[in-house]
């Protein structure tokens, strides 16, 4: 099923328990001034759970918990900034695109599903990718701290791969 989930211009929902989703549709804002922001707090855990097709978060979506990614594309243009966990099972797509997705200190990335960078992602802690990770389009790699791929690569754009003296892809 295909839908969308709405919040009011300028909100702020905190998942401080559990959040699944089984549809491909968009969380979005009511537009008008003001950002409104999806966290995942320390406690939660949001689910992508059924569809085969894309979930979009067109809002800033932070996670400092759990995002399983069990079906289908869990795609996140809206940026944010993690320090949580992303399970991304066989099959399964973490989309990062548009905005940046700031990689902090305690976040983690698992599973044997694909994690595919169209829009920026910034690491400021060192971070491993053991899933298969794909570079399209204008994705770029950027932060402070070294990004270690231990999954197959696959880079099939004009991506940029950035950031301070010393570290490293």
């Amino acid at each position: 099923t295909a839908g969308s989930f709405l919040l009011g211009t300028g909100a702020t929902f905190n998942n401080r328990s559990s959040f699944q989703t089984n549809f491909d549709g968009s969380i979005n804002s009511g537009g008008g001034a003001g950002v409104t922001t999806f966290n995942n707090e320390p406690t939660g855990t949001f689910t992508k759970s059924a569809g085969t097709g894309t979930t979009t978060i067109n809002i800033p979506f932070n996670n400092n918990g759990i995002v399983n990614v069990d079906s289908g594309k869990l795609s996140l243009p809206g940026g944010g900034a993690h320090t949580g966990a992303f399970n991304v099972a066989a099959g399964s797509t973490l989309l990062i695109a548009g905005l940046a997705n700031t990689l902090n200190a305690g976040v983690t990335i698992t599973g044997a599903g694909l994690t595919e960078i169209t829009g920026d992602l910034v690491a400021n802690a060192p971070v491993t990718i053991p899933t298969a990770l794909k570079i399209s389009g204008f994705g770029t790699l950027d932060g402070t701290a070294d990004i270690m791929v231990s999954g197959p690569l696959n880079w099939d754009g004009a991506g940029i791969v950035s950031g301070a003296t010393g570290a490293a892809l």
